[in-house]
């Protein structure tokens, strides 16, 4: 969260900085790191829904 942060803070200077270890300005990472967030939504939610469909016939609802 804080590195977002950082890269949000970046995003917003006129000098745009190209980090060594991904070779990607902070615009490009906050991109990728939105759409790998967002798989990894989709992926929980799946997981939720599955679990409370096998509680629900024990009687467990939330």
């Amino acid at each position: 969260m804080v590195r977002v942060g950082t890269l949000m803070t970046q995003m917003n200077s006129k000098e745009q900085i190209i980090e060594n270890k991904t070779g990607m300005n902070s615009e490009e990472q906050v991109c990728a790191i939105l759409k790998q967030t967002k798989e990894l939504e989709k992926k929980k939610a799946k997981i939720y829904e599955q679990l409370m469909g096998e509680l629900e016939p024990q009687g467990i609802l939330l």
